[in-house]
């Protein structure tokens, strides 16, 4: 009895601690190891750039089993080759987790946040800082605060000496998806593309896309709610920004290629003729209420990749 209490207590103390680079780890281990963070938390560009020790480097294999294919897709910046470092964590009171990770990609690098229930399932991410994402003269910034609030801060010094700044702020629902709260900004953005209300909605119409001529300008095409529409959302810049158009709403399949827009609040009337790369936009009536006097809704627009924005759409919490 005293030999196996002896063997007992020599294989504790022998037992190595797990590690966030150990195989097989189940979601609750490998959450119990990543070092808890305090808040407020504050992050900046020139972490992307700080190395990291291979003791961060998470086992990719069994990472990989913590989320779905397509979180883990995003996370390693849709390069398999990715190394992933732990960076930290926020346990909050309801014991869900918010743990913070940084993708490194060859020169593309990444620090986002996954977020983790009280049941160590991953349920949703947000990309805070991306190295894709950086302009040279603006400066970058993460803050999260004690309501697990997270603010994504933009800061450039103007030619003038004044200083423009923005702000989006974001939680996590109760679903675990990130949530664009609020948006501040002192920049001129009256011409400019504030997000895609529309974006999300699903696109599996050959004609459902981003179609657009730059970033002042697109038509956003995505499937309707029955197989006899589709829905639209417009913006439009001309003249320096001097005239602006908008418009969001759901058009009425004519023909195989043709979609016509009928507003019920008043004359406006669009016609969409797609073609296998673009779609041409025409302004048949009216749509004064939703644009300046002189311009109007038209012209061609190729297709594009789905676009992405600096900015994002103002909605309250």
């Amino acid at each position: 009895m005293i030999h196996a209490v002896l063997l007992f207590f020599i294989s504790c103390k022998n037992e190595v601690p797990k590690k966030v680079t150990d195989e097989g780890l189940k979601p609750k281990e490998f959450l119990t190891i990543v070092p808890e963070w305090s808040q407020p938390i504050f992050l900046e560009e020139k972490d992307l750039t700080t190395p990291v020790r291979d003791s961060q480097q998470i086992h990719l294999t069994t990472f990989k089993s913590y989320l779905s294919d397509s979180l883990y897709r995003e996370t390693t910046c849709k390069n398999e080759k990715a190394a992933i470092a732990v960076l930290g964590k926020i346990t909050a009171s309801d014991k869900s987790v918010y743990l913070f990770v940084k993708a490194i990609a060859g020169k593309h690098k990444n620090i986002s946040v996954l977020y983790f229930d009280d049941q160590q399932v991953c349920r949703g991410r947000l990309s805070l800082l991306d190295s894709k994402d950086i302009k040279s003269g603006i400066h970058y910034s993460v803050k999260v605060d004690a309501r697990y609030n997270f603010y994504l801060i933009n800061k450039k010094i103007l030619a003038d000496g004044s200083e423009w700044s923005g702000e989006n702020i974001y939680y996590f629902d109760l679903s675990g998806l990130p949530i664009m709260a609020v948006t501040n900004t002192n920049e001129d953005l009256s011409n400019q593309i504030l997000g895609n209300p529309i974006d999300s909605f699903p696109a599996k119409h050959k004609y459902s896309a981003d179609y657009s001529t730059d970033k002042q300008n697109l038509v956003s095409i995505r499937d309707g709610r029955t197989d006899k529409t589709l829905q639209f959302f417009i913006h439009f810049s001309k003249r320096q920004g001097k005239c602006i158009g908008e418009l969001k709403g759901e058009a009425d399949w004519v023909n195989k290629s043709l979609a016509v827009y009928r507003d019920s609040k008043s004359p406006c009337v669009i016609e969409f003729r797609f073609a296998p790369k673009s779609v041409n936009i025409r302004e048949t009536t009216g749509c004064g209420s939703y644009r300046d006097i002189k311009c109007i809704f038209e012209g061609t627009y190729p297709k594009v990749k789905k676009m992405h924005y600096n900015n994002v759409r103002s909605s309250h919490k």
